[in-house]
Formats: structure tokens, sequence, C-alpha cells
């Protein structure tokens, strides 16, 4: 989203879940794939024009956003069936395949790629933002017959003349069957919330280190452990199993491009719904968490930015903190605090959090080991909690605050 939002407003995003019927599904799906092909066909067109730009029989070396829609007007004309495409649907995919051709030229990204069937990841759609609106929990969308609303879970409040605008909807089919809208508002940052529930403001910074058993290490000492996912864990490598036995069965048929039976395709399903719900689990904790510790109402909150990437190609961690969403942690406190008027601080990938002596600034390599032994000054400390007060101290810096950080809360 490219739009300029005041220092009073923000972006909000929503993901609501949508629960349409027969001909309902049948119409999201037909503006998904009229989309992909649209999608698709415009590549092909950027690589025409990439293909005479290198024989040297024109100067232009991808095509603009202009020139896609005059030559998919004049494929509109002769194919009646693309006039079912939504108008923010079309602007969307030739928006998108424009700026990946110039990316590409200027090698700042790989070639564009095609958009498959077979990859759920893009079963998806546009639609336009002021042709939608909700009424108590129905919706409705573009495209859809007069006085039809899709159902849904979500009471907003909003209707048809509420002061709201929307930004980027986009419909979407999960791997599991499940419907959803995801979509943006501009919203004015709450500055009343903690007078309202009578809380005081902290005299401190909070620093957060992100673990993986303990997954908020706060410099106030306290501790949010992450949620036990092994049980979950344990049923998804049993059904991970069964569709590896089902992809090996595929393969040694005569004929590997038939049909699935129903069984192995259940079996996917219930392997989608577990990973759903493991990912359930973490964004609860997550939002519960984050929300515990946004009602503190310090001054400022730090967390360091981690490489999850070069983390996963250490093997004996790799398993440990791939359900861990350090990204998410930080995502999800940072639009928080914009959301409540709290700075947020995030401290830079070369900042050795845990490498630092919290008491007297001593810098040392300390291993796996779970304790920080200062040979220095002597403190002894978790080292976890030594690198969540360092990244306190690194907030009052940032901000130019004098350091009062409570050395009892130092735990030898």
């Amino acid at each position: 989203m490219n739009f300029a939002i005041d220092s009073n407003y923000y972006s909000k995003g929503y993901r609501v879940q949508l629960f349409p019927t027969e001909t309902q599904k049948q119409f999201i799906i037909r503006c998904i794939e009229l989309s992909r092909y649209l999608y698709n066909w415009a590549i092909d067109m950027e690589k025409e024009q990439l293909r005479l730009y290198n024989e040297g029989e024109t100067e232009k070396s991808f095509l603009s956003v202009y020139d896609l829609g005059y030559k998919f007007t004049k494929l509109r004309q002769e194919n009646d069936f693309l006039k079912e495409v939504p108008r923010a649907s079309i602007e969307n995919s030739l928006n998108r395949v424009e700026y990946a051709f110039k990316m590409y030229m200027k090698k700042q990204c790989n070639y564009p790629r095609y958009k498959s069937k077979k990859n759920k990841e893009t079963y998806s759609y546009q639609t336009r933002g002021d042709r939608m609106f909700f009424e108590d929990n129905l919706l409705r969308i573009e495209g859809l017959p007069r006085n039809e609303f899709i159902k849904t879970r979500f009471h907003s409040g909003w209707n048809k003349y509420s002061d709201v605008k929307f930004y980027c909807p986009v419909i979407k089919i999960d791997k599991v069957g499940n419907y959803w809208i995801s979509f943006n508002i501009i919203t004015e940052v709450n500055t009343t919330y903690f007078e309202d529930n009578n809380i005081q403001k902290m005299d401190r910074i909070i620093g957060i280190d992100l673990n993986n058993k303990k997954r908020f290490v706060l410099s106030t000492g306290q501790i949010y452990y992450g949620p036990d996912i092994s049980k979950e864990l344990e049923k998804l490598n049993k059904l991970q199993r069964k569709c590896s036995k089902d992809i090996r069965r595929n393969l040694e048929r005569t004929n590997p491009d038939a049909e699935q039976s129903n069984r192995s395709k259940k079996r996917r399903i219930k392997l989608n719904k577990q990973y759903k719900r493991i990912h359930n689990i973490e964004e609860n904790f997550i939002q519960t968490t984050t929300k515990k510790i946004i009602n503190m109402n310090p001054k400022a909150i730090v967390m360091e930015s981690l490489s999850v990437k070069s983390m996963k190609k250490n093997h004996l961690i790799a398993s440990a903190i791939q359900y861990s969403s350090f990204f998410r942690c930080r995502e999800v406190m940072k639009y928080k605090c914009r959301n409540f008027n709290i700075d947020f601080i995030e401290a830079d990938r070369t900042f050795k959090s845990s490498q630092i002596c919290s008491n007297c600034g001593n810098e040392q390599d300390i291993g796996r080991s779970k304790k920080y032994i200062c040979p220095v000054c002597g403190l002894r400390i978790d080292r976890d909690i030594n690198a969540a007060i360092n990244l306190e101290k690194f907030g009052y810096n940032k901000l130019n605050i004098p350091d009062f950080t409570n050395k009892n809360l130092i735990i030898s």
C-alpha cells in the first residue's frame, strides 16, 4: 500500500472467513481462474516484448500497464468470457506483471513465473474496495447478483453508509478449502486506551529477547513460555508419513497423471488442517501475550531483528525454531505499539545482545551456554535476561534517555 498516512492514523489489516453458497463458490473460483489466466497472458506479452527488445526490433524492454491494458482491450473484444473478469482483478494482475518485469530488468529479482493451478498459494483474486460493504454479518462484493450477500461471522457494526474505506481486498481459498477475505482500513490511533482502563505509565523501557521455549523474555525478569505443541507435532508427523506413501504410490503407477483416490485426498486435507491447527495455536499465543506486554504501558518496546534463514542453516536448532514464528512475534508487537501509541525500536541484526555484559559492558562469545558469566565483573545471569536488559539499554541510547535500569532484577 503506497499511500501517505498521517501520524495519528495507521493501516490496520483484517482477515475474515466467508461462508458462501455453492453458486457463490463457483463465482469466486471462476474469478480466480480468470485472474490467473490474465496474469499468465500478461507474462506472455512481456516475454514477447523482451524477445523483440533483445533482437533490436523495439526500444522498450517491457510493456507498461497502459500498453498491457490496450492489448487486453483487443483480446477482450475477441473473447466474451473475459468480460466476466472484475475490473480490480484486471488492474491488479497487470500492475503485478509490469512491476515484476521492471524489477527483473533492474536485476533486483528473478525471472517472473507463471501462476500454476497446482499451487494453492495462488488461489486468490483482488476485488474492488469501493464496491464492497458489510451489513451486520453479511458481505457484499463486486460481481454478485443484486441484493445478494455472503455470510460471515464478522460483526463489525459497519454498513453501506459507514465512513469506512476498504483498501486492497483479496479473496482467497486456503489449502483446507476455507474462503477468506483480507483487507486494510485506515483507523485512528487509540490514545485513550490506558486512561480508560486506569493503566499507569511505566518509568522504563521494556527489552524483549525472543527464544524458542522461553518465547518472550522481558528485561523486567518476566518470561512467557511458548505453547506446548509436541502432541500436535506427533499427529502431524503421522499424517506426513501417510501422505508421503501416497506420493510414492502415485509415482509407481503406470499413469502418474491419473487422479488420486478419495482416501489420499482426505488424508491431504487432514494434513492441511493439522498445519492450520498448529498455526492457530501459535497465533493465539502471540496475540494474547503481546497484549499482556502492551498493557504494561511502557515508555517503549525494544526487540531485535533475527535472521531466521541463517539460523535454520544450523541443523541442531532448525527443527526447534521452525514453529517459533519469530518474525510474526515482532510484526504483531510492532503494529500493536503503533495502535496504542507506544514507541517501537528494532535493534539491528549486528547488535550482539547476548554477548555483551549488561553490568559492565564487556563483550565475549558464550557459545551455547545458558548462563552468562562475566570474567571482568563476575556477573552470573541467564543469557536471555542478559540479552533483554541489553536491548533495553539500546532503547535508552536510541531515545537519548538516561538509563535507570533496575539492577535488582539481574538474577545471579
